[in-house]
């Protein structure tokens, strides 16, 4: 919300200022945000074709109430996957702790937005294999020439029928991107188009 959704919101009109205010995780929740936003009058249509230049990668792990060497062996895996340097790597312990609970964040800073992918620590699932599971996620939106990953996607449906238009560009859409335009469809007077441009890149537009 912060890193990625809020910024590209913002193009659009609106100011969205958000800060944590403590971290949460399920099962013993407790997270809290603060969001103070100034609206727009009227939402300016998106067009979000090109991400722009890779300006920085990071890699961040939060722990709460487990031990300190899951966010190492996490960290190593991202480190191996996108090359990362050791001021790239960044190991946060939550105080006081809430939880127990983990995860493991990649953030993609590039020149018009950042994106950011987050896997969750789960019961019985090594630290090695949730690493692996959000850095390939991670790779495969890199290796794409899409704007936005699928989440961001996700978000971005309900703000561009709002518009009354735009569009963006995105990997290959997932089929809770799809269910959610039929559903916002069925409210508003706008219709989406999916349009596969090849090589795993798409372009969604709403008029």
């Amino acid at each position: 919300m912060i890193h990625t959704f809020a910024p590209v919101l913002g193009s659009m009109g609106p100011n969205l200022d958000i800060s944590l205010e403590q971290y949460g995780f399920y099962p013993a929740a407790g997270g809290r945000i603060d969001a103070r936003i100034r609206p727009t009058d009227r939402l300016k249509p998106l067009a979000l074709h090109d991400r722009g230049a890779l300006r920085r990668t990071t890699a961040r792990a939060l722990i709460s109430a487990i031990p300190s060497g899951v966010a190492e062996r996490e960290l190593k895996v991202a480190k191996r996957y996108f090359a990362l340097e050791p001021d790239a790597l960044e190991h946060r312990s939550v105080r006081p702790a809430v939880g127990p609970g983990n995860a493991l964040m990649i953030l993609f800073e590039f020149e018009h937005l950042t994106d950011v992918f987050t896997g969750f620590g789960e019961r019985s699932i090594s630290a090695e294999q949730v690493a692996e599971r959000v850095c390939q996620e991670a790779k495969q939106f890199l290796n794409s020439s899409a704007a936005v990953g699928p989440y961001l996607a996700d978000q971005l449906l309900l703000p561009i029928a709002l518009a009354g238009g735009g569009e963006f560009s995105t990997t290959t859409p997932t089929e809770h991107s799809r269910s959610n335009a039929a559903l916002i469809e069925k409210f508003l007077p706008v219709e989406f188009d999916f349009h596969d441009e090849g090589k795993g890149r798409w372009v969604v537009s709403a008029s």
